[in-house]
């Protein structure tokens, strides 16, 4: 299956010489400085996170409707939709929603904010049907200058309130479908580092013990995610994987070799392209840093 990339066109050129030609080559590298390798390097990774076989392993990993199904399963048979890279707007004044959406959508006011990764998955087999919109975001900027929480927070209240004439009509609330915002933070520094943060929605008793109906108010759920991308965690789990897969100090034929044999990773062409496409391109950030 192939993926298409909403770059802009030149970063297209640009990716192409630099795989083709390698960050070494004097007359490719002085065309290139290093925030155009860093917006290129970060086209390449969600488009890898974006892969089937990489989502069904984060699905399992944090998300606990999947937790008890195999990836092979999540990939084949509840990841509905082609996910979406930089394409879906996070805000715009004219509201636009999940479907349907222009792929071109920016204000002049707030210039173009996008979802990294957007896609649908069917709930298992757990006594509530419908589907799940989820939101992967891949986030270099460990520390930006503004709290991620917040922002995590408010992209979740987006996607809940787009689905509006799309999921839902006027008042029928009980057609929202739950969504998840998982943000995977490459360069986690500190007690950060390999951790797993979920933020739900719960229900607290502050007097008396009535119980409403979980599934009406468990609509929105964040997931911050630290790797440490140096030094990626030990064993089997999503950490590791993540860990090795976006780390800039393991070449691309070591990536795959590691993922194939501990996460029974099938290597696609599409797949292969991008490791190799994101390592050079780690590659040249150093250089040029």
């Amino acid at each position: 299956m192939t993926i298409e990339l909403s770059y802009n066109s030149n970063f297209m050129r640009l990716q192409d010489n630099v795989v083709s030609y390698g960050y070494k080559n004097s007359s490719i590298a002085n065309g290139i400085d290093t925030t155009q390798y860093k917006a290129l390097y970060d086209a390449s990774c969600k488009q890898l996170l974006a892969d089937r076989q990489i989502l069904s392993r984060i699905l399992t990993g944090c998300v606990p409707e999947y937790k008890d199904l195999s990836a092979q399963d999540i990939e084949e048979l509840y990841i509905e939709s082609v996910p979406r890279i930089s394409e879906v707007p996070v805000h715009h004044n004219t509201m636009p929603r999940i479907t349907g959406i222009d792929k071109e959508d920016s204000t002049v006011e707030e210039g173009k904010v996008v979802f990294d990764i957007l896609f649908k998955a069917s709930f298992p087999d757990t006594g509530r049907t419908g589907q799940l919109i989820i939101d992967v975001e891949a986030q270099n900027a460990f520390k930006p200058p503004y709290p991620l929480e917040s922002r995590m927070m408010y992209y979740l209240g987006r996607l809940l309130s787009r689905q509006h004439d799309t999921e839902f009509k006027n008042d029928e609330y009980g057609k929202l479908k739950k969504v998840y915002s998982i943000w995977i933070c490459t360069n986690a520094t500190g007690k950060f580092r390999n951790t797993i943060n979920m933020y739900p929605i719960a229900e607290k008793h502050i007097e008396g013990y009535a119980k409403w109906n979980q599934k009406d108010y468990d609509l929105m759920t964040g997931i911050m995610i630290g790797i440490d991308t140096s030094r990626p965690a030990a064993g089997h789990g999503l950490l590791r994987m993540l860990g090795i897969l976006l780390s800039d100090q393991i070449s691309a034929e070591n990536k795959k070799a590691i993922l194939t044999r501990e996460f029974g990773i099938r290597m696609s062409e599409q797949l292969n392209k991008e490791m190799t496409h994101m390592c050079n391109l780690s590659e040249g950030v150093f250089a040029h840093g």
